[in-house]
């Protein structure tokens, strides 16, 4: 079984859902089976164990009435949060039956994995708006046994990808993670040879499941950052090859201090230092990146403003996180932190975010003034330090009042006035 703190969707009586929004990357991930028994020393998802399906019957049935809750151009990840084709797919086929059922769908589909099994559904992938991104870190069979022990080797993936661009496939090699001493980018732009996009982001040894691991123990991230940036810059300008930004270049670090109070447990202080460092990341222009070592790719978001869920799809499950929100739509934006306290496994957040409110925000439209956004967090750590529920609030009365478009029903309907209060005790829940 995957860790506890993985939570898989569900509807209300209980029956797994196969679609869940994956705040992080702004898809939704489409999950088969419940874990991931593939278990690479470097996950961030969490989602190591045995594959079990999610369902065996009714799987077209099923997708199909979860799609109507979404827009027609969600963006669809087949393997995002559990890989696609773990070692049991080859019997089970359940894989098959979601692609097939995406297929008749007419959806844009992402399928992530490192199984070369993907090969068997070359006639799915090439119906449609289908890509499959093969993970692979290295052509070197030997240089993975111990960080990928249970993965298909580097030269079957790298045959499953010769099969498929022959096919008519569109593919991309994701060469992800980048490990300093392990991925010998060169050879693998080499071999692509432009014949498909070659990604690159460097190891995160922040996220706290790859800190424990024998790599975590070895690395630290400032110096995997500069090894990183040091190798794009050396083979700058190759054709089809993407260079995503690393993690937490600049002050922030994992072990920067925090300021938690003399009482606070050791949980606490880790929590606070967690908020710490996200809030660091948005003067460093780093905020997205920040998100993944603090939001669990399983959180999920309470907003009380009614604005920041998708309104057009309310059964969706996507919402924006107001903070991220504000710092987009704003010219030379600025944060005043007026309360940061934790309690328990909760952290309360209570700051103001000014700036020219420069581009829309939801139905506000942009005013061209200075504003002042009031703004209230509630952050609930699950047990690796990841934030697994949180609950926003905002005052957006400034925006409203300098939006010349906005309408007076508009304003009449903006905001909730329940901001939550800070938390007090040693427990507390959403």
């Amino acid at each position: 079984m995957p860790h506890p703190d993985v939570r898989l969707a569900t509807d209300p009586d209980g029956r797994p859902r196969l679609i869940q929004y994956f705040s992080l990357c702004g898809v939704w991930a489409v999950t088969p089976y419940d874990a991931c028994d593939l278990r690479c020393s470097y996950c961030i998802t969490f989602s190591q164990g045995r594959s079990t399906p999610r369902l065996t019957t009714g799987v077209a049935a099923t997708l199909q009435r979860e799609l109507a809750a979404l827009p027609r151009d969600a963006t669809l990840a087949v393997g995002g949060l559990v890989d696609a084709y773990p070692s049991v797919e080859d019997e089970l086929g359940v894989t098959r039956k979601v692609l097939q059922a995406l297929v008749d769908s007419g959806r844009r589909v992402i399928v992530i994995t490192k199984g070369p099994c993907v090969v068997r559904d070359t006639d799915l992938l090439l119906k449609g708006a289908m890509r499959v991104c093969m993970s692979l870190s290295t052509l070197d069979d030997e240089a993975l046994q111990s960080i990928e022990p249970h993965v298909a080797l580097p030269s079957e993936r790298m045959a499953a990808v010769e099969t498929l661009c022959a096919a008519g496939v569109d593919v991309t090699l994701q060469a992800q993670p980048w490990i300093p001493g392990v991925t010998d980018a060169e050879s693998i732009i080499s071999w692509a040879n432009g014949r498909f996009p070659v990604s690159f982001t460097p190891l995160n040894v922040d996220s706290p499941g790859v800190a424990r691991t024998q790599l975590g123990r070895q690395l630290n991230q400032h110096d995997i950052n500069r090894a990183y940036l040091t190798e794009r810059a050396r083979l700058a300008g190759r054709a089809k090859v993407i260079w995503h930004k690393p993690l937490w270049v600049g002050t922030a670090r994992r072990d920067k201090p925090s300021h938690p109070g003399r009482r606070a447990t050791d949980t606490e202080r880790r929590n606070l230092a967690a908020v710490g460092r996200y809030l660091d990341a948005f003067g460093e222009q780093a905020q997205f990146e920040a998100l993944i070592g603090f939001i669990s790719p399983y959180a999920r978001l309470q907003d009380t403003t009614g604005h920041a869920g998708d309104r057009a799809f309310p059964q969706s499950g996507r919402a924006y996180d107001l903070l991220y929100a504000l710092y987009d739509v704003f010219d030379s934006p600025a944060m005043q932190i007026t309360l940061l306290q934790a309690s328990g496994d909760a952290v309360d957040l209570h700051l103001e975010v000014r700036g020219v409110h420069a581009r829309p925000l939801f139905d506000i439209p942009a005013g061209g003034h200075e504003a002042c956004v009031p703004l209230a967090f509630r952050y609930v750590f699950d047990s690796r330090g990841l934030v697994l529920d949180y609950t926003q609030w905002a005052d957006l009365d400034a925006l409203y009042a300098g939006s010349h478009g906005a309408s007076p029903d508009m304003r009449g309907q903006q905001v909730s006035r329940e901001q939550p209060q800070p938390a007090s005790g040693h427990r507390n829940t959403l």
